[in-house]
């Protein structure tokens, strides 16, 4: 143990001058984007800032199903970038894009702001009803306006490698893995007994990874009313988090980094977290053994990577914005386009109006297993939703700041940790009353 916290000041002094870089590149970037824009208005241009290139394949799509003449400016924005690039734009009065694609991660920090278009009103007209009814609190504004539509399915699962898992731990099915791994401690332990015995193997190739899984694995909000709820709870993720660091059972990659997209083509790690949104990159569907098997992780399934569509007020577009937004998330034509695309997905619309049909969906690297029921069947009807908080953005950079110092700091204690967590987070939302420390 560290004599003083030399080590974490440095950390968070690094962390101050690298946000404060980030921010400045955010807004370089912000003026080479908009200098490479096309001027929308009265073009029928829908300008959306999005991550994945499928985008560009979906607004194809649409323009076939529909005989739309409208045009997409597509700017990509990294996945990682995107929350605060949002953000900036609107700190500064810049331009938002035509649709805001809001991840339930930071979602709870945008949608009661006043300035998204209330779908509930003509011309859009959205009801609450065809929608499931989980769905409300994300549709909706501080002053109750409908303000999103949900877009894809967001369970997450946990998904392994079938004959790694077999070579390791005797796994001969889904049912038998479930059951071993029935919670986070019950995969700690059973992994240290195959390690002990010389199974050589590795788990997770990302210590973020397994973080935001226990971060999501809650119905129990984390703040309320301006005040932490059970912080208690943080410290926990650490002890986990820094035990099973110990082990070397999990690598140290970067979570969402090329690095940790090019470690799915070697078969050193066993398990990772799934969800769609994963499939955009190219992770899973390398296995040429086509053996991943898609599970309920430890402790249960959760949301995550789930996101709404909102049209901002500001918006020069807005018919056509809704136009395209509409055919995404509250069509049966975009529910079908969504299926077909890169990052094969399933929609909320879809789920909820289309027939058994629809949910049929397999994906590259899983083999026959039908990914789409599974997912709506299983991983959906049992998953943990936190309600929304407007500190979810920092909440969620934060702790994983703190996991990172897990891997750079490994002499730091779990209350080490913890305290550095609850500094940092104090920092980042002045308003948000943290336990002393």
């Amino acid at each position: 143990m560290k004599n003083d916290n030399t080590g974490v000041k440095k950390q968070a002094a690094a962390v101050f001058i690298i946000t404060a870089l980030c921010y400045a590149g955010i807004l370089l970037y912000m003026v080479q984007a908009q200098k490479t824009q096309f001027e929308t208005k009265g073009q029928e241009v829908i300008t959306i800032w999005y991550w994945d290139d499928s985008i560009e394949e979906l607004f194809e799509q649409y323009k076939k199903d529909t005989g739309s003449t409208y045009r997409l400016n597509y700017v990509n924005v990294s996945i990682s970038d995107y929350a605060r690039q949002i953000e900036s734009a609107i700190d500064l009065s810049g331009e938002l894009p035509d649709i805001c694609f809001l991840q339930d991660y930071y979602a709870g920090n945008f949608l009661p702001l006043p300035i998204w278009e209330n779908l509930g009103n003509e011309p859009y007209g959205v009801k609450y009803e065809d929608y499931p009814e989980g769905c409300r609190s994300y549709m909706t504004s501080a002053d109750g306006a409908i303000v999103a539509l949900p877009y894809n399915q967001d369970a997450a699962g946990l998904a392994y490698r079938a004959e790694m898992a077999k070579r390791v731990f005797g796994i001969d099915s889904p049912g038998e893995a479930m059951e071993l791994f029935a919670d986070w401690e019950s995969l700690l332990n059973k992994s240290l007994e195959q390690k002990e015995k010389g199974h050589q193997f590795m788990l997770f190739n990302c210590l973020g990874d397994v973080g935001s899984m226990l971060f999501n694995q809650t119905d129990e909000p984390y703040t309320k009313e301006n005040k932490m709820i059970k912080p208690e709870r943080f410290l926990d993720y650490f002890r986990y988090l820094d035990k099973l660091y110990d082990t070397g059972l999990v690598g140290n990659t970067a979570q969402v980094s090329m690095e940790w997209s090019q470690d799915y083509w070697e078969e050193t790690y066993m398990m990772a977290p799934w969800t769609f949104w994963v499939s955009q990159y190219d992770t899973f569907s390398v296995n040429e053994k086509e053996d991943w098997t898609l599970i309920s992780p430890p402790n249960g399934s959760f949301k995550w990577g789930g996101m709404v569509l909102s049209i901002p007020s500001s918006s020069r577009e807005k018919e056509a914005a809704w136009d395209f937004a509409s055919y995404l998330a509250g069509s049966m034509e975009g529910a079908e386009a969504n299926k077909r695309v890169k990052c094969r997905q399933l929609t909320y619309f879809g789920c909820e109006h289309g027939t058994e049909e629809y949910r049929t969906l397999e994906i590259e690297g899983f083999g026959n297993q039908d990914i789409g029921n599974y997912v709506s069947s299983e991983l959906m009807s049992h998953r943990k939703e936190r309600p929304l908080s407007s500190y979810d953005l920092e909440l969620d950079e934060v702790f994983h700041l703190t996991i990172d110092a897990i891997i750079h700091e490994p002499e730091l204690t779990p209350e080490e940790l913890y305290a550095y967590f609850l500094r940092m987070l104090k920092k980042a939302v002045p308003k948000l009353q943290v336990p002393p420390i």
